[in-house]
């Protein structure tokens, strides 16, 4: 159980509440603040989420703009952004709402798609190129 205080004119009550299961605490010099609005919890830990991800969204874009086609890159970077993809979902799966992690995965996806499809043409070329 949690407690507020509240501060009238004379005097100072002390209230208590409970906090329900999907409440999400931030530390803010020192202090703790618990959030209950499931509309600000979303939209803070997409900010965390799109922070932590977005040195390997910069990765699988320039390479999926480039010319170059390495089979070993391509699946060094589908393996980065599956354990990236991992660690955020353990973290913070419990916090967020289903249209939040819809919209997380659909970017996660999307690029993933993209990677195994250059994977694919990558390793047809290879064994089309091949004579016996």
């Amino acid at each position: 159980m949690k407690y507020v205080l509240i501060k009238d004119k004379t005097n100072i009550k002390a209230e208590g509440f409970n906090i329900n299961n999907n409440s999400y605490l931030i530390k803010l010099k020192k202090q703790e603040i618990s959030l209950n609005h499931q509309k600000y919890i979303d939209s803070i830990l997409l900010k965390e989420v799109f922070k932590i991800l977005n040195p390997v969204l910069i990765k699988v874009l320039t390479y999926l703009t480039s010319e170059e086609d390495e089979e070993s890159s391509t699946g060094k970077l589908y393996d980065e952004l599956a354990k990236q993809r991992s660690i955020i979902l353990k973290k913070y799966e419990k916090y967020l709402s289903l249209e939040a992690r819809d919209l997380y995965f659909k970017n996660i996806r999307f690029l993933a798609l993209e990677l195994q499809k250059r994977l694919k043409t990558y390793t047809y070329n290879t064994e089309k190129n091949k004579t016996r």
